[in-house]
This record gives C-alpha cells, structure tokens and sequence, in this order.
C-alpha cells in the first residue's frame, strides 16, 4: 500500500538540505534575515523602439503663404502653396538607465539564501531643437523651441535563489537565479513646440503639444547573475552584482491614447508621426522610406505602421548595502 504524501515531512526535509551544508559554518550565526536597499542600472535591448519612434522626425504637408497681396479692392490676392515640411525631433537611445530598489533575504544557513525584492526602472530620452513649423500660412518666419520627451517605466518583484560558492575571509562570492514579474510598463511620448517669433503676434509666446500613452500589463523574466560581498562585521555587508535578463516572450504596448491640441485653421497636417495605433490596438512604428503621399489617406495611414515587439531582455548591474538581523 502506498503511504499518502505528508508536506511536513517534505518540508523538514528540504529545511534540512538547505541547513546542512552550513552547520559546520558557525552555525550559531543562522538562520538569520538580511534587508538590502540597491541601486543598479538595466540596459534592455528595446530595438524597434530605439531604432525607429526614437530616431524618428516629424514630417507632414502644410498650405503656406508664398505672395501676399494687398488688402484693398483690386489688390493682387495671397498665392498660396502646399509644401511638405520636416522638424527633426530624435531623442538618444534607451542604454544603461537606474533600477532601485530593495530586498529582502532569509539566509538558513552560510550557503544558500533566498531572496524576495521589488524594484522600479524608469528610462528619460530627451532633445531640445530650435527650428521652423509651419502654422497659419507661414513656415521659414516662424520660429518655435521643441521639446521632445519620451519615458518608458516598469516596476517587479523578483524570487530569487543565492549560492554562496566560495567564501576569503569577509569576502565572499556567489550565483544569484531569480525570477522576476514586471508589471505597470507605461510609455509615455510628448512634444511640445514653444512660438519664439511670428509675423503673427498672437502666436508668440502660443504652445502646442503632440501627446501619445500606451501600457501593457506584466510579463515574466528569469536573470543569472554572479556577485560579491564584502561583510564589514555580523550585522552590515557590501556588494556588488552582476546579471543578465531573458524575457518569458516579447511585449506590445496597448491601450494607445494619441492626441494634441492643434487647430483646424492652424493649416498643417502631421501625417509623419514617429508612431501609430495599429488595428489591433498596440502602438506601431512608421515604416521606414514612407513619403507623405503615400500616408495622405486616412483609410491606408495605418497600412504603413509596423507592429513594435519589444522585450527587456539586456544586462543589469548593481551596488547593494545589505543590514543583517
């Protein structure tokens, strides 16, 4: 007869085999808790978004004012043109960016420890540009200061496993597995165009602001990393640490919200923009090469936006204070 299955007896045992490597290791010391505040940097790939709405301009076709004709009867009347315009408007890429937060560790024994954390990143690429905006009939006359600044945020928990593989006398090395479950990843993109000068005295001083938002929920990583820690006494420990992310799968951003306050009368279209709504209702990337003629339908505009997989697979290091109890 087959005995039943006794989770206590499951537990004391794997209590055991974690406790039994470190017995002869002072054992007075363990089992003992650890609370450590980090500050470290994470370096995703995020290729499409880097190579593409990130070093994107912003192109369109507006009506300007070529001749100005007089005012009173039998006047030569305004000559009018359609151009095509373009405001650079790239910002730096997303490399190494600060990731804090803090953990905290249950060590049974000199060997093995176990380690459960929450953290938050958060990456800013901005650019200033001076230039020309076409807005109410005039272009090369109008004078504006764009700032363009696009934030990419997550917050995680992570459950990890440390091995402590080789131990000098205060110093000592060791493997790190965890496995994180990031969540709130928000984008958020904004241009803002400041009126410097005008022949149109109403527009100095005017803003307009371009504005999109996107989210998705979580997705799952696993991280291997190495580390090192210096223990000053019993109770206080450095270190440092080293590791490198893999994404579960690939994530859209959802849930896009695009809008701007520009007029009907301001008289430009803006029919390059670095990014889109896709069908499905993830955010796109404009297709490299794409003119203005070919986005002026609105019924095929989106035809010309790729779909923008991205994941937050990349290298991550970090500097830890860790206080024991």
């Amino acid at each position: 007869m087959v005995k039943p299955f006794r989770s206590r007896g499951f537990l004391n045992i794997v209590y055991a085999v974690l406790l039994w490597p470190g017995m002869a290791q002072a054992a007075g010391d363990y089992p003992r808790w650890g609370f450590t505040p980090y500050l470290g940097t994470h370096a995703p790939q995020l290729t499409l978004l880097n190579d593409h709405v990130y070093q994107a301009d912003l192109f369109g076709q507006a009506n300007v004012l070529v001749y100005e004709g007089g005012q009173g009867q039998g006047q030569d009347a305004n000559i009018t043109e359609t151009v095509e315009w373009k405001f650079e408007s790239s910002v730096p890429r997303v490399g190494f960016t600060p990731v804090t937060g803090v953990e905290f560790e249950w060590q049974p024994n000199a060997v093995h420890s176990m380690v459960i954390g929450i953290g938050s990143w958060e990456s800013t690429s901005q650019v200033r540009n001076v230039g020309n905006l076409p807005m109410q009939k005039y272009y090369v006359s109008n004078l504006v200061a764009s700032t363009r600044r696009a934030k990419l945020s997550y917050t995680e928990y992570a459950l990890g496993w440390r091995y402590n593989f080789r131990k000098i006398d205060r110093f000592r090395l060791y493997s790190l597995l965890s496995l994180h479950e990031i969540f709130d990843i928000d984008y958020q993109d904004e241009q803002e165009f400041l009126f410097l000068d005008s022949p149109i005295v109403d527009l100095i001083g005017i803003r307009r602001v371009m504005l999109v938002k996107a989210q998705t929920a979580a997705l799952q990583a696993l991280q291997l990393g190495v580390g090192g820690e210096w223990e000053a006494n019993k109770s206080l420990s450095v270190g440092i640490a080293a590791g490198y992310m893999l994404g579960q799968d690939t994530f859209q951003l959802n849930n896009v919200k695009i809008q701007d306050d520009f007029l009907d009368n301001d008289g430009l279209t803006r029919l390059g923009m670095p990014y889109g709504e896709m069908a499905a209702g993830s955010l796109g990337y404009l297709a490299p090469g794409v003119t203005v003629s070919q986005l002026f339908k609105p019924t095929t505009r989106r035809n010309y936006y790729r779909p923008m997989p991205l994941n937050f697979d990349g290298w991550r290091l970090s500097a830890k204070i860790t206080f024991y109890y």
